[in-house]
Formats: C-alpha cells, structure tokens, sequence
C-alpha cells in the first residue's frame, strides 16, 4: 500500500484554513481537523480531570463539562497558563491525528490536516508539504468581528508565529482575501501540483 502525501494545513487565526480544508476534501482528499480533534478530547473524562488540576475548577459548568470560552480567553490572556494547556493537549492531539492518518492511509492518496499551531508546535517534520493560508488583516477582522472581539482577536495573533513568518516557511500559500470561487481554484491547483508529485514518486 502506498504512502500518502501528508499536507499541514495552517495560518493565522481567521485566515480561513477551515475553508480551504473543505475544499480539499471536495476535491477528494482526506482530510482531519485539529480544532476538530481538541473539542473532542475536551469532552474527554481523562483531559477534563487534568485541566481542572493544572487549570482551575472554574472552567467547568456545573455539569462538569469544560467551558470552552472561559478557558480560551483566560488562556490567551495568561501565556503560562497557555503553556500549561497546550502541554496537556497538544501530545494528544498529535496521536490522535497519526491513528486517523493511519486508518485513513488506504483509501487517499493526499491526506490534508489543518494545524493552526503547526510551527509553533515545531511538528514541521510530521508532513510532507506544508500549505499556508492567508488573508489580510483587515477582511480577518471583518469576517471574524461577529465572533471574536477585536482585542481578543490581537491577543491569540499575538500568542502565534506572524502570517508574515508562516508564509515565508510554506511550500505553498493560499490567499483567501478574495471569493471561495478563487480560493478553492487556487487549492485546485496545489492539488494537481501535489498529484504530479505523488504520480511521480518524487519530492
């Protein structure tokens, strides 16, 4: 069986990596969700029972689940604290992600993951290709307005890598500033790129 071309999805907050997923997955690929994945392992009796050990009982609801929001915006606004969490959940997150590459390996030949924190988490070395996307600040701000509020928006930039920085270590760039008629021919064409490689068996 093959091996498949495993491409890192990432950019900043409100980039649009969701969107781009998507539309690898429309054209074929399969594809996994980091965001996806922690809001499952928040749900998780084990990862709840260490987050309100290392974090605070304050994050749970009264019916013991993990209140998302609370614990992203005191997180975001503390980085110790940020740091606490991410080392609860990003060593999850990762095996969680090779059992889904791994059980997925024999039905696609590109195998997409959006990974907000791919270089942050230095985990460059888990893919084959790495595609950032981008938008400009001012249409992330516009699109991302009705649900993050401005000053939290520039907290969680602040807490990340610069697009500036995440495009100069891409192998490929998405600008999602336009129409998702545009952006899904740019993901076209990475894709016939990528299946150029995979028939070639080259880098």
């Amino acid at each position: 069986m093959a091996r498949p071309l495993v491409i890192g999805i990432t950019g900043i907050l409100g980039s649009g990596k969701t969107t781009v997923l998507s539309s690898f997955e429309k054209e074929g690929c399969g594809v996994i969700s980091a965001d996806e994945i922690v809001h499952l392992l928040l749900k998780q009796p084990e990862i709840v029972s260490r987050i309100a050990i290392r974090l605070g009982k304050r994050f749970l609801t009264a019916t013991g689940r993990i209140n998302r929001r609370k614990l992203a915006a005191d997180v975001f606004a503390n980085p110790s604290r940020r740091v606490r969490l991410e080392r609860i959940l990003h060593p999850a997150v990762f095996r969680t992600m090779e059992k889904r590459i791994l059980d997925a390996a024999g039905r696609y030949a590109i195998i997409a993951l959006e990974v907000p924190l791919l270089f942050e988490t230095k985990s460059e070395s888990r893919f084959d290709k790495i595609v950032v996307v981008s938008a400009t600040p001012e249409i992330i701000r516009r699109r991302v307005k009705p649900r993050i509020p401005e000053q939290n928006l520039t907290q969680r930039w602040n807490a990340q890598l610069s697009q500036d920085v995440k495009i100069r270590r891409a192998d490929f760039v998405i600008d999602n500033s336009f129409s998702r008629t545009n952006t899904r021919a740019q993901v076209h064409a990475v894709i016939t790129r990528l299946k150029h490689k995979v028939s070639r068996g080259s880098d």
